[in-house]
């Protein structure tokens, strides 16, 4: 795998994402877990609470932690600041724009010109099988093809964590993408209602 676009390890803060005290809506149960760096699977037959773990992430709310700090963030400017990507089926694309476009919005949000990214953005797209579709309007696309155009603007965001929540039927598809990135540097947390076959692969953490 050619796509040389992870971000270098950061020996000082090289801490673990923590996950804790969790309160889940309806039951008000709590969740505690600390993920650990490389790829995690974190298994849950439960939508609620995967979804719960997600939005947490993605609302900032204080009781999720990363680097041992509290995250207390709103826009995607901070995230990117915070290295933190999540990427799920609600993941945020405009659907009148392009699939290039879309990759570049938030970059282009940040100031950073469009030829300081599109070396980057090439190797992405061939590497997550986009070329073919970089000009197309994403409100034409398969739910599945947004998926990996969200999923592929994460990654080229170069942040530290990438937490991952797709449909179980991409779940094979998202991991041949998870296992090159985590040996590159990147924390990836999958989110799964399933396990795959060879499970016993993979470092495995119920929600429970």
């Amino acid at each position: 795998m050619n796509l040389k676009i992870a971000p270098q390890i950061d020996e000082e803060n090289d801490l673990l994402l923590q996950i804790h005290d969790l309160r889940l809506p309806y039951d008000r149960s709590l969740l505690s877990c600390a993920v650990p760096q490389g790829l995690t699977l974190l298994y849950g037959e439960s939508s609620m609470k995967r979804h719960a773990v997600v939005e947490a992430l993605r609302s900032g709310r204080m009781n999720v932690w990363i680097y041992g700090k509290p995250i207390n963030i709103s826009t995607e400017e901070q995230k990117i600041l915070l290295r933190l990507s999540v990427v799920d089926k609600d993941a945020p694309l405009v659907e009148h724009f392009t699939v290039i476009e879309n990759i570049l919005l938030p970059f282009r949000t940040l100031g950073i010109k469009d030829q300081q990214m599109m070396k980057d953005v090439k190797q992405g797209l061939e590497w997550f099988k986009l070329d073919r579709l970089r000009n197309k309007v994403v409100q034409y696309l398969t739910p599945d093809e947004k998926f990996t155009v969200a999923l592929c603007r994460a990654v080229l965001t170069k942040n530290r964590y990438l937490i991952v929540h797709p449909e179980a039927a991409l779940l094979e598809e998202v991991l041949t993408y998870a296992r090159p990135l985590a040996r590159l540097g990147v924390s990836v947390v999958v989110l799964t209602e399933i396990l795959p076959e060879n499970h016993e692969q993979y470092r495995v953490i119920p929600l429970c």
